[in-house]
């Protein structure tokens, strides 16, 4: 019987040559699907470059954003407030409950480039507080600024109550429009947030003590227990009656979402298409978007101030209640 022919071993016909040619085959089809991806989104990326006019915000001195921006009103803190409006209304501890800070980071990244997420960030409103702190607290100087430093503590310190109102309405009106604008649009958003303090915990005169600091400082900072003891306090007996009397001070109602593109939580990420380019070698049905981050259970609280307040025995309560306000209508000189 002929012996059968032995089949050869598929090893043996593998060749240095051939496994190169297999590389550079593979290698020129990840580059044609990676072309073809850079192809469909180059133009979006060119005229999203041609278009952007925005500077980081964060650090920078508000008169250079807004005449940078074309704004009246600061982009984080537009963004921030129009936000808030639709989901921290009613979050308890607003403005004094800490935020991830891994969150607060990438959200304060997004409003410099402003550019922001609504869906991924309206499930923490903490961040979104957060980061309209911060930006406040960055600013090279305090929205209600040094020059006028003096004056508003000088009207904090006079004991009747129409002229303490009427110093501080002066101070008010002397801010530059820039200013003004600004603190008009936060005080009345400030005003609003109050109307909800009996499920937020957030009263004026709370909203004041964790948000005061951040408004008005002095310039030449000394010892930080002198500052709490003596500033801080003079600082949340300027805010908070203003804030009470938001009306009388910023009569007229206010157009929160004056851009329109931060009001509900569908706002595009016009950077996804460069942050989350989908690999070539991706299968079209896995080019899933990522899902909504859950919103972080955060215990840790900024409770510095309120803390502050109660170990050295002041008691949260409403200054109207220490100066003996009433109800009704503010005399006027």
């Amino acid at each position: 019987m002929a012996q059968q022919p032995v089949l050869p071993i598929l090893w043996q016909r593998v060749t240095p040559a051939l496994v190169f040619s297999q590389l550079i085959e593979v290698q020129a089809e990840y580059h044609r699907k990676s072309l073809t991806l850079l192809q469909a989104v180059l133009p979006q990326i060119k005229a999203q470059q041609e278009a952007w006019v925005e500077k980081p915000s964060f650090g920078k001195p508000l008169e250079e954003h807004l005449m940078i921006s074309g704004r009246e009103i600061a982009f984080p803190i537009e963004a921030c407030v129009t936000m808030l409006l639709e989901c921290g209304m009613q979050e308890e501890g607003l403005f004094r409950v800490a935020p991830s800070a891994s969150k607060l980071k990438k959200l304060k990244a997004a409003l410099d480039c402003c550019v922001v997420d609504v869906q991924e960030y309206s499930a923490d409103p903490h961040a979104i507080a957060g980061a309209l702190k911060s930006y406040l607290r960055e600013l090279p100087e305090p929205l209600m600024t040094f020059e006028l430093y003096d004056e508003w503590i000088q009207a904090s310190n006079i004991q009747e109550q129409d002229k303490r109102l009427q110093a501080l309405w002066n101070a008010c009106e002397k801010l530059p429009k820039a200013n003004h604008n600004n603190i008009r649009y936060l005080i009345k958003f400030l005003s609003k947030l109050s109307e909800y303090q009996d499920v937020n915990k957030m009263t004026p005169s709370n909203m004041a003590i964790v948000l005061g600091p951040n408004l008005l400082w002095p310039q030449a900072e000394g010892n930080i227990t002198e500052m709490m003891t003596t500033v801080s306090l003079q600082i949340v007996g300027i805010i908070e009656p203003i804030i009470q009397h938001a009306d009388w001070f910023f009569p007229g109602e206010i157009e929160f979402n004056i851009t329109g593109n931060y009001g509900s939580p569908v706002h595009v990420n016009h950077n996804a298409n460069y942050s989350s380019m989908p690999s070539p070698d991706m299968d079209p049905a896995d080019r899933r978007q990522p899902e909504q981050a859950r919103r972080p259970l955060s215990v840790a609280t900024d409770n510095m101030m309120l803390e502050f307040y109660k170990k050295d025995g002041y008691e949260l309560v409403s200054l109207s209640q220490r100066w003996g306000l009433e109800e009704g209508g503010i005399a006027m000189d």
